[in-house]
């Protein structure tokens, strides 16, 4: 018993050099928290108030991004309803279509005219509007064409 005490006392006492590399631990410790909360600090004020208000051509490939997921989810849906067995779940995945059509109509007259929701400018150029958006009239009709599907068989 006498010697479990010892050990105890020696590892509660430390020498004077061990206190010293302590202290010094303890201060990189806390000189390194400050500057990861420094980086953290920029990181967010960088993503809050830079990143917004750059040029709208990052807003403009981020509604694309959404474009491009959206037909994927509207021929899925599309998939769906012709496997559809019963009226009531016909019903539902066309009224998801729909939905999912009319976010993309949304995107696309963003894209075209410009929205305040979507953080896009209206686009002045003509030759930049006809490169990308020449067939529009196409999707114009599509969109037209969806929402006067019937919703019951």
């Amino acid at each position: 018993m006498n010697s479990r005490a010892q050990s105890q006392n020696t590892d509660v006492i430390l020498s004077a050099n061990e206190q010293i590399d302590l202290k010094q631990y303890a201060l990189n410790y806390v000189i390194a928290l400050s500057i990861i909360g420094v980086f953290v600090t920029i990181a967010f004020a960088a993503v809050k108030f830079i990143l917004p208000n750059s040029d709208p051509f990052y807003n403009a490939t981020s509604v694309v991004s959404k474009q491009e997921a959206l037909v994927q989810q509207i021929a899925f849906q599309v998939t769906r309803i012709t496997q559809a067995k019963e009226k009531q779940q016909f019903a539902t995945e066309t009224a998801q279509l729909k939905e999912s059509v009319t976010l993309l109509q949304d995107y696309h007259q963003g894209l075209l005219y410009g929205s305040d929701v979507l953080g896009l400018e209206k686009l002045e150029s003509d030759v930049v509007k006809d490169v990308c958006f020449h067939p529009s009239t196409k999707l114009d009709k599509l969109i037209t064409d969806l929402h006067s599907f019937p919703t019951d068989r």
